[in-house]
């Protein structure tokens, strides 16, 4: 998409040249005679960057630009001034603006001005992107909820972030179980350290032990180099085990040995090392059940549930869906849509079987149905999801 520049002028040549030539280097321009028709526009369809004139006959720059910091900070802005209000254009620098052009001005130097603004907005943009894709990954805040049960989960990870002890969470699938462990990290005594990730359930029984533990050059036919497995990688900081019920038995015997003597042996080593690592493990299912059928270690079950907690499932904290609606419109950088609200009952009356991490999904797959307006309908629903609330008695929402 073409970076679209206001440009605002009241000598109607000037503006006219300045357009013809942003528009001759592949920019959207458009231009205005009044300060204030630029700010109606501006409220409507935010710009790229503006080009302003100091000298208008409605608003002086100063108070344009004032004003336009104050709608949009983001929004860079770039002086034309003459010879005689250099003054003024230092002024405005030291008020926000990004820079600015004497008159006459160089057709080059107004184009590389407007490619460095865009330049550097974009790299505030980027900046602020990486800002929240961090927060979303590793902050507490990015937990959302305001239930009762929600509200005592937050008491929970408080309590176990500030402990070095292993930890056991259990909730259904997409429930958020590595957001939680991340919480817990970042917000504990070891978020300057490593936090290492192993999706027990998607690496193959035969790679698993190499994967965890590593291994020596030479220690079998493909083992061309030294590996450092994740149980090293996370040394200081924190292993998160997904979906753990899926470690075989043999995995679980060797993982309990490490949890005790706190040293790890490369596969194909001779030398053990020490590891200081906290160790949060995660499953979909009661593993309780599972050392009742003999299908996990209770030792290791024991090892592992020193402190416990339990995800509520989407369906049992249903007064979250309109915060969590919202939460992800954001996410998705659509802040000011808007939901009808039959979308909302009709949220509130399915079972959500994948839980959070369903309603994500039919969030971001509704915003593509409903691209060309700014609210979300029922339309806009997987028919699925309305067939089974059609399908379905009502349940009372607690």
């Amino acid at each position: 998409m073409n970076k679209r520049i206001f440009v605002i002028e009241d000598i109607t040549t000037q503006k006219n040249l300045m357009l013809w030539q942003l528009k001759e280097n592949g920019f959207e321009a458009e231009g205005f005679n009044s300060s204030r028709e630029a700010l109606i526009k501006l409220k409507e369809d935010p710009p790229d960057v503006v080009i302003t004139d100091y000298k208008m006959p409605d608003m002086n720059g100063i108070d344009l630009l004032c004003e336009i910091k104050r709608l949009d900070p983001d929004i860079p802005v770039i002086f034309m001034t003459g010879y005689g209000t250099i003054d003024l254009a230092v002024s405005a620098m030291k008020k926000g603006a990004f820079d600015f052009l004497t008159k006459p001005y160089n057709s080059d130097v107004l184009i590389y001005t407007v490619k460095r603004a865009l330049h550097v907005k974009n790299l505030q943009e980027e900046n602020m992107r990486l800002h929240m894709e961090l927060m979303d990954h590793f902050a507490f805040d990015s937990i959302v909820g305001g239930s009762k049960c929600m509200k005592e989960l937050f008491k929970e990870i408080s309590n176990v972030a500030m402990s070095d002890a292993t930890c056991l969470i259990e909730g259904e699938s997409g429930t958020g179980k590595e957001i939680v462990a991340r919480a817990i990290h970042y917000e504990g005594l070891r978020k300057s350290e490593p936090f290492v990730v192993v999706n027990c359930g998607a690496i193959s029984e035969n790679l698993i032990e190499s994967e965890l533990f590593g291994y020596e050059k030479g220690s079998f036919s493909t083992a061309t180099c030294r590996n450092t497995g994740k149980l090293e990688q996370a040394d200081s900081g924190t292993l998160f085990l997904d979906e753990i019920a899926n470690l075989p038995l043999i995995m679980q015997s060797k993982l309990l040995s490490v949890l005790e003597r706190k040293e790890v042996t490369r596969i194909g080593g001779k030398k053990s090392m020490p590891v200081n690592i906290r160790v949060i493990a995660s499953t979909n299912c009661h593993l309780l059940d599972l050392v009742r059928k003999k299908e996990f270690r209770e030792d290791l079950f024991y090892r592992l549930n020193v402190l416990p907690i339990r995800i509520p499932s989407l369906k049992d904290r249903k007064e979250d869906i309109p915060l969590l609606t919202r939460h992800f419109l954001i996410k998705n950088h659509q802040p000011h849509m808007h939901v009808d609200h039959d979308v909302i009952n009709i949220f509130l009356k399915y079972d959500w079987p994948g839980n959070v991490r369903e309603l994500e999904n039919i969030i971001e797959r509704m915003l593509i149905m409903s691209s060309a307006t700014k609210t979300l309908r029922t339309q806009d629903i997987p028919i699925e999801i309305k067939d089974a609330v059609h399908s379905t008695p009502l349940k009372k929402v607690a």
